[in-house]
């Protein structure tokens, strides 16, 4: 009787198992509903997966062991990261490859609190929104997985245009280069255009641009969008050359990802015009904001960049994954790297504050920070954004 209900389960489609199990059910249910419930239910879901996979946590405790990209000493970076961030990390932190070795392993969410953690210069590991209170307690730094940032469009475009003054050149440079380069916008929808996206456009060009750092994207979380989003398609010369997908999140539009087939059409700025005609859509459709997406938490991150140069701000907003950053004090590797790429970190009131230990005129001026994180002898000190740092 067993293997008989087990041969009925394999038989049923992917989709229908997956809807079978309850947690997927109300996921996949909220995808019919309008945005506010559907949101709602998505975090709920969102907080239950995040809580129960950090009390079931078993991770591989890792030493990684190289030469540092910033300047070229001897690095040890102990991490517990999933297969894409390690990736990511090793990519900024490392020339070449490090070497990879298993130390130890880390059990449930507080696991970093009783780890007996190797000599390392920095330590990037899994933390549960839960258990950020304890990483401070610590001594480690709350690093959001993803920060995420946002554009008022209830402005008129050339005020959009102006914006702030970081940026403000090369902004205006590539708004007239998206002006004259002819792409034009065309909006595609229903599932099969979302899927078509998916497939075609995005799942290739994602991969190729961060390799073994992408994040891997779910068929069914493919289905469950395909019944919300758009594609916003660019056309050049009556041809498809990219496109982005677009979710309405009830007067906010929030961008999800990227697609381009030929990465020559990159060099020729397709990804700048996509983002200004993207905006444009906004402020003519009537949304008061503009989600420009998920970036990595370091304000070298050249994504990351690009968003905060079209005025971007960094938005606070809840989420469950972060990273508790262990920094070893006096070190000169590790100030090193925290002065060539600062981290985005979350103080004690969940407000977003820059870690450096170079210059504080290195830090791009940026709105959503509310100050400078800086070690100090007996921890670390908030130094509060000048005028000018602020703007």
């Amino acid at each position: 009787m067993k293997h008989a209900l087990r041969a009925a389960w394999r038989r049923l489609p992917e989709s229908v198992r997956y809807g079978l199990r309850p947690v997927n059910a109300v996921e996949e249910s909220a995808s019919f509903l309008p945005s506010v419930p559907r949101l709602a239910l998505l975090e709920a879901v969102r907080a239950y997966r995040s809580v129960l996979s950090a009390a079931r946590h078993r991770g591989s405790l890792a030493l990684l062991e190289g030469v540092s990209r910033v300047d070229g000493a001897v690095l040890r970076v102990a991490v517990d990261l999933s297969r894409d961030a390690e990736a990511y990390w090793s990519g900024l932190l490392f020339e070449g490859a490090p070497e990879r070795r298993v130390v130890g392993e880390l059990r449930g969410p507080f696991g970093f609190a009783r780890a007996v953690l190797p000599d390392a210069d920095l330590t990037v590991l899994r933390l549960n929104r839960l258990a950020r209170g304890r990483a401070r307690a610590h001594g480690f730094l709350a690093v959001p997985a993803w920060v995420q940032t946002s554009l008022d469009t209830s402005r008129a475009l050339d005020a959009i245009a102006e914006g702030p003054r970081s940026g403000r050149s090369s902004r205006k440079n590539d708004i007239r280069r998206a002006k004259k380069s002819g792409f034009t916008a065309v909006l595609g929808t229903g599932a099969a255009e979302v899927h078509h996206f998916f497939d075609e456009w995005c799942l290739p060009f994602t991969r190729t641009r961060f390799g073994a750092g992408a994040i891997p994207i779910g068929r069914d979380w493919m289905r469950q969008m395909a019944r919300i989003c758009d594609v916003m398609w660019i056309e050049h010369a009556g041809n498809r050359v990219g496109g982005a997908l677009l979710e309405p999140r009830g007067r906010e539009l929030r961008n999800l990802a990227f697609g381009v087939r030929d990465p020559a059409v990159v060099r020729d700025g397709v990804l700048t015009a996509c983002y200004w005609l993207m905006i444009e859509h906004a402020v003519r459709e009537g949304y008061r904001a503009l989600q420009l997406g998920s970036s990595r938490p370091v304000l070298s991150d050249g994504v990351l960049r690009h968003k905060l140069k079209w005025g971007g701000v960094l938005t606070p907003v809840r989420q469950w994954d972060y990273f508790a950053v262990g920094i070893a004090r006096d070190n000169a590797p590790a100030r090193a790297i925290l002065a060539a790429h600062p981290l985005i970190a979350e103080g004690e009131n969940d407000r977003f504050v820059a870690v450096t230990t170079g210059d504080p005129s290195n830090i791009p001026p940026t709105f959503g920070l509310e100050g400078l994180l800086k070690p100090a002898p007996n921890g670390w000190t908030i130094n509060p954004l000048t005028s000018e740092e602020a703007a």
